[in-house]
């Protein structure tokens, strides 16, 4: 399967969380008790879905096609002790940028049979079901190269003060 829009979609947002995490450029962490996400909260979220996809990927090249469903990604307790456990942004970062090459890695191994294979999905955006039903890996892929992840380079680039 073809990565390119799946690779470029990432570079801007590791690019921005970098500028962000630079000397000086820290984010402040979010009280525990807050509800709203802060930047590292979203580096985190990244990082967890792109594992649940990674998860979905490697599953349909082993041929069981294992659902994806988001719940984990958007558990905010679960997202902080993520990031409490790496230790900082820049380590968030890190960790971004290895969860996406690995994501990267098992859509390119898709061939087109494959990236054709629908997978059960459910993606939540907080309490609002979004989709509920069966996609092909590809679309799924598609959802995050084309919307999911410019969001979140939006709401980082808010977060952040950043243009």
């Amino acid at each position: 399967m073809d990565t390119s829009e799946l690779e470029a979609a990432y570079r801007p947002v590791l690019e921005l969380a970098a500028r962000a995490a630079g000397p000086g450029q820290g984010p402040a962490s979010p009280d525990d008790d807050a509800k709203a996400w802060g930047p590292d909260d979203v580096l985190a979220h990244l990082i967890v879905n792109d594992r649940l996809l990674a998860r979905a990927v490697r599953s349909v090249l082993e041929g069981t096609a294992e659902p994806y469903d988001n719940l984990d990604a958007i558990e905010l307790a679960e997202l902080r002790a993520l990031a409490g456990d790496l230790g900082d942004t820049a380590a968030l970062i890190g960790e971004l940028e290895g969860s996406s090459r690995e994501l990267v890695g098992l859509a390119g191994r898709l061939d087109e049979a494959q990236a054709a294979i629908p997978v059960p999905v459910r993606i939540l955006d907080g309490d609002q079901l979004i989709v509920d039903n069966p996609l092909p890996v590809s679309r799924l892929l598609a959802i995050q190269a084309r919307r999911h992840l410019p969001m979140h380079q939006a709401q980082l680039s808010e977060l952040l003060g950043q243009p």
